[in-house]
This record gives C-alpha cells, structure tokens and sequence, in this order.
C-alpha cells in the first residue's frame, strides 16, 4: 500500500504541483463538448445541449435534441466546478474575478485526477513488492514522461479513463494477494463501471477486472465477492445505458455511428500499429518511451493471472485504436486514444529502477525523454501546431455533413501530412513554437515544414495559466499570491513524502488499502 504517512502528502504534492503547473487555454475540440453538458447539467438541470448540431461532436436524439457524442462521466465530474463558478457569478462579482475563479475551479477537476493517478501509480508499484523509491519513480515516468501529463491539463476524457485504468489495475493487484474487503470490492466495481460512463472503451476494464473478480472467486471465498463487485458497477453502468438511450433511442448506441465516424474501425490494423507505435507525428516511441521499455519489465510479473489483464487491458485499447478510422486521435498531442495503454506499462519502467544496473539506466533515459518530449507539448498548445501547419481540417469535413449524412471512405480526411512527416509532426512543430514563445515572436515565419503557415488565428502565448490569463487582464495581485502558495505548498508536501520514503518502507506483505 501507500504508507500511512505520507499518502495525503503525495496527492497533495502531485496536486498543488499540477495546479501550479496548468494551462490557460480553455476547451477545445472534445472538451468542449463535455464542458457544455456540465454546463447544461449544472445550470439548466438537462444534458441536452443548446448549440446547434456539429457532427463530429453531438448527436441528434430520436426527439430531436443535440447531444454530446461523448461519455457523460466528464462532464459529470466538471459539473460541481461549473456549478460553484455559477454560484459565485450570482454573487455580483465583476467578469474579471468570475473568468479568474471559473480557470481555477475547472482546472481543480485535471488536477486532482492527475494527482490521484499518481498516487494509484505508486500504490500499484508498491502493491507488485517495490520499493518506494521505484514505485515513485515509475508513478513519475508514467504522469510526466507520457502525454499523460498534457492531458492531466485539459478536459478530454483520457485523464480520467487514466485514473479508473490506474486505479482498476491497482485493485486487481490487492486483489491478487487477497486484501480487499468486500466493500472495497464494491468501489472497485464502481471504480471498473465508471469507466464505461467515461468512455464506451471503457467497458475493456470493466469486463478485464469483472472476469478476475470470478477466475479468483474460489480464492475469495465464493460468489459474493463477484456480487459485490457487481453491485459497485451496477449505478455507473445503468447511468451509461439509460444516456445512451436519451441520446440515440438504443442503451448500448454510443453517439459513434454517424458523420465521419461512420467509417468505423476501417484502418488496416498494421497500419494503425505503425501509426501508434513509430509514426514521427504519434508514435509512442517517441511520446512515451518510457512506456516501450516498461512493456518487458510488465511481462515479467509473477502473476499470470495479472499479468494477463493488463495484457488484455493494454492490448485491446491498443488494438481498438489500431483498427480505428482516427486511429491518431485527430488534432491533438500525441497516440491520445491510447494513453490508458501507456500509462500502465510506464509504471513498470520502475521495476527497472529497481533492478539497477544497465536497466536502471535505460528506465533513466526513457524517463528523461519522455519528459523532454511532452515538455513541448506542455510549452504550447497543439491548437497552435494545428492552426499554423498546412493540412485538411476536420472542421471542413465535419461542417459539408448534414445531420445524419455520412461519407463514403473515399472522402476520408488525411491527415497523414502530419503523422508521417517529420517536419510537420508536432515535436519539432511544438520546439519551433516555444522558441518563437521565448524570442517574442508570433510563429509566422520559418516553420520547420519549410516555412508555410497555414493561418494564425490566435495569439500566441505559453501555454502556463498566469501568462495566459495576465493577457487577458485577469491576473492580480491575489492570483500571483495564490500562484506562490502552490508553489510552496508543492515544496513542503514534496519534502514530506521524501522524508517518509528514506526513513521506513512498508512491512513485507503491507499491500492493502486503508
């Protein structure tokens, strides 16, 4: 387990550091959508939305109300952050003071899941029979040496699907050496169920951790651990069912069967792979290659059982990608669909810690790779690589539908200019703007692709939360104070957690949950 002491100390490190550390741009793309339905829970009490139909981001209902397409368990989770920025807007507040507390109460939402998925990442280290300083470093390599941190800094839904991957995997771990009870069975059926109102992807881990569950039920003592765990992802299931039947008319339609996705999973499946893994624009050798060479430590764990979970976990995320028409995830950072791959098999990069030696050295490269390489990706945000390189967008696609229409798959959108380009993938297309960034310029001229820029229709500015709100006249002395509290705040709950770590270990076999 995580040790007594210091595990409020290690959320509260990993949180203030993410919140000091957060973007300023707002919702894009994706997140936008999700925001929109909080928005519309929280202040209209529907989930209907009131913008008009944009295929590729909503659906129309049988009644003919729009919809997200996407899983309502973001915006369930942004919802009590935009109803309190309400609340507070109730309350008289000039528009400067409500646009600064609405940044730092969405925000508050990224952060404290990226904070959790670190902690769920030490405990899984420590729950396979490391040492702290190994689980923490794999936990480290995983937030901050894969996209994952970028997308701990935005309201896509991978952050969370993240989090109840990190989170699932760490019960079935406890679970293995028989230290859960059955009410903790119960949150790790509701941890597995959420996962499916996040994501339709999501029922992977839920079926992954359910068909544990029954092949350790003997162990467990029969069949009221599986109902138990059952009974935990009964709630978040029935929401996903009855959402899915608001939006579309059928409990298991996703919002997924129209417009460009109506291409479905038609992307040659060594194609995809090759996109996923070695592309120069998202390949995870190069966003998370930390999580390349965890891959061998993870198929070394004794657990067979285990093991073979995170297998069908990893692969099936990866597979499902693979063989889907977007398998690059669109205009974002990085192989985004499938972080929740990634992440886990990251962790292990601290089994390899553990070994020392050459191993420990590899873990040690990777690590600082994948740190270099998603620091761009932190710098400046993706929107501002799209904006500038020359390509097809999706908006263009997306907006010569009407509702319902599909495409044939001969008007697929390419986007392949970016992904199998190296000048114009977003690695040297993020350094070339965050140099531009720091040398005051706009990102107008001398782009890596041979100086062709596409349009610049925002400013460009770093993507760090005080700069960006700073331009938009909303950064006061409160706001620098509070900037400097978090700063302090990541210190002394850092020191904490070190302290901790170098001066006891858990007692041999202490892998429960308290």
């Amino acid at each position: 387990m995580v040790p007594s002491a210091p595990k409020t100390a290690l959320f509260l490190a990993a949180f203030c550091a993410l919140l000091f550390s957060q973007g300023g741009v707002g919702p894009v793309n994706d997140g936008r959508a999700m925001l929109g339905v909080a928005e519309a829970m929280a202040v209209d009490g529907t989930l209907a939305l009131t913008t008009r139909h944009q295929p590729g981001y909503t659906v129309l209902s049988p009644e003919g109300r729009v919809h997200s397409k996407f899983g309502l368990g973001e915006s369930l989770l942004l919802a009590p952050a935009v109803w309190t920025v309400r609340v507070v807007s109730l309350g008289g507040a000039d528009a400067a003071e409500v646009g600064w507390i609405q940044w730092l109460m969405l925000h508050v939402v990224p952060s404290a899941l990226g904070a959790l998925a670190f902690v769920a990442c030490v405990g899984l280290g420590l729950a396979l029979g490391w040492s702290a300083p190994a689980a923490m470093f794999g936990a480290g390599a995983a937030i901050l040496g894969t996209p994952a941190i970028v997308y701990f800094r935005n309201f896509y839904s991978e952050g969370a699907l993240v989090l109840l991957v990190m989170v699932s995997l760490w019960g079935m771990a406890l679970l293995d050496r028989r230290k859960l009870s059955i009410r903790q069975l119960a949150g790790l059926g509701f941890v597995a169920g959420f996962a499916v109102l996040v994501k339709a992807s999501g029922a992977l881990v839920l079926g992954t951790v359910g068909l544990f569950v029954l092949w350790r039920r003997e162990r467990l003592g029969g069949w009221k651990p599986l109902l138990s765990f059952a009974a935990g992802a009964a709630l978040p299931v029935s929401a996903a069912l009855v959402y899915n039947h608001l939006r579309t008319g059928n409990p298991i339609g996703v919002g997924y069967g129209e417009g460009v996705d109506a291409w479905g999973f038609s992307t040659p499946v060594w194609e995809g792979l090759w996109g996923l893994i070695a592309s120069p624009g998202k390949g995870a050798m190069w966003f998370a290659p930390s999580a390349i060479v965890g891959a061998w430590a993870a198929s070394r764990v004794e657990s067979r059982a285990w093991r073979g979970g995170l297998a069908i976990i990893a692969g099936g995320f990866v597979l499902a990608a693979a063989t889907w028409w977007a398998w690059h995830g669109g205009e974002c950072w990085g192989p985004r669909l499938i972080l929740p791959a990634l992440v886990p098999l990251a962790v292990f990069s601290g089994k390899l810690w553990e070994d020392g030696g050459l191993s420990r050295k590899v873990a040690i490269v990777a690590a600082l790779v994948g740190l270099g390489v998603n620091g761009l990706g932190v710098g400046v945000h993706w929107v501002d690589h799209y904006d500038r390189v020359p390509h097809e967008t999706w908006a263009e696609t997306m907006e010569s539908l009407a509702p319902g229409e599909s495409l044939p798959i001969e008007a697929k959108h390419n986007l392949a200019s970016i992904h199998e380009n190296f000048s114009r993938s977003a690695i040297p297309a993020h350094a070339w703007l965050l140099g531009e960034v720091l040398a005051g310029k706009e990102g107008r001229t001398g782009a890596p692709w041979s100086g062709e820029v596409d349009s610049t229709r925002r400013p460009l500015l770093m993507n760090w939360w005080p700069i960006q709100l700073h331009a938009r006249g909303q950064m006061g002395v409160l706001q620098w104070l509070f900037l400097g509290l978090l700063g302090v705040g990541t210190g002394l709950y850092a020191h904490r957690v070190r302290v901790a770590i170098t001066t006891r270990r858990p007692a041999e076999g202490a892998v429960g949950v308290d």
